[in-house]
């Protein structure tokens, strides 16, 4: 008893170890000062501070506007009165109304105004994001905004089960090596009892492969503690399980997919610090790749300046990825 309390307690002190210094780092990540290795990122940082400044004076304004509306209610009921107390109440009401339409009239303007802005802020950072992500490697690249997907477009990977939502923006649209990929920002939810839970989060790819069977191949990519693992695997085989990756079929061609060049490709995905976990769906005839991230790359830069290390890291991750769906093409 003695010694499992001693190693017990080892493994606490180890997780606080860790903990203590996931918190270093990300401090002194923090104090690091921002570069930018491209002219598209740096624009994201001009536009985002643009952005940025445009809804910090429209709230300024909107609080200058609430204190003279105040300043008219207050005259019209206490001063008005006492200066015209023949007429007060007409001329209250009058002023009352004016004020009403001034703030309704702003309110309508400013939200317009400020939409039109953040679309066009949206838009510019996807479009800059996808520059310095694929320029380099593949063609025909088409940005779609908000660029949603319909949802049957991520159910169809059958990673996951009693999906309730689908949310998603961003799709863009190319060719990698002759192949027409499309990848976007999708956010996935399943109802839980009484409320939804998150189930996917990141970035999405689907493609057309040379996968030829009937019953579907499933990889999944464990993560850490931060992972969202398909929920829709209970009834498919696991035919393949290590420290990296499961594999999951219930074929008996399974192995005949997986050659020495995919193997080879499979080897050099690794998970990081922001991409959490990775889902590849293998269906007949199309591929779908589920590349689970976290919010530094999946919100979009408002507050604070954009910090370019989540971009550049899955600049890297899709690499092999797309090397991967050119391989299930031949």
């Amino acid at each position: 008893m003695a010694k499992k309390e001693l190693k017990n307690q080892e493994v606490e002190t180890s997780s606080k170890e860790e903990v203590i210094e996931e918190v270093k780092q990300e401090i002194a990540e923090e104090n690091e000062p921002i570069t930018y290795s491209s002219s598209y990122l740096e624009t994201i940082e001009t536009e985002r501070a643009r952005f940025l400044s445009t809804y910090r004076s429209q709230n300024i304004l909107r609080w200058v506007l609430s204190f003279v509306s105040i300043g008219l209610v207050i005259f019209a009921f206490i001063v008005i009165p006492n200066i015209m107390p023949d007429n007060s109440l007409v001329v209250s009401i009058a002023i009352l109304v004016a004020a009403l339409a001034l703030t309704i009239a702003f309110s309508i303007l400013s939200k317009r105004f400020l939409n039109k802005k953040m679309h066009e802020y949206f838009a510019l950072y996807y479009q800059n994001v996808n520059e310095h992500v694929f320029k380099d490697i593949v063609k025909d690249m088409q940005q779609q905004f908000p660029g949603r997907i319909e949802p049957q477009a991520f159910t169809d990977n059958g990673l996951y089960k009693e999906v309730a939502d689908v949310g998603s923006r961003g799709l863009l649209e190319f060719e990698y090596e002759g192949i027409p990929v499309a990848v976007v920002d999708a956010a996935a939810q399943a109802r839980n009892e009484k409320r939804l839970v998150p189930i996917f989060v990141g970035k999405y790819l689907y493609a057309a492969s040379n996968y030829s069977y009937d019953e579907p191949l499933y990889i999944y990519f464990k993560g850490d503690k931060r992972a969202l693992p398909p929920n829709n695997l209970d009834n498919v085989k696991v035919v393949q399980d290590d420290k990296k990756m499961v594999v999951y079929s219930n074929s008996a061609d399974w192995k005949k997919v997986l050659t020495k060049e995919v193997k080879s490709i499979l080897q050099s995905i690794e998970m990081n610090k922001e991409l959490v976990d990775l889902s590849i769906a293998l269906q007949k005839g199309r591929i779908f790749v589920c590349m689970g991230y976290d919010d530094p790359l999946m919100v979009l830069p408002l507050q604070k300046p954009f910090n370019p290390k989540p971009t550049e890291i899955f600049k890297k991750d899709v690499r092999p990825v797309l090397k991967l769906i050119k391989e299930l093409n031949k």
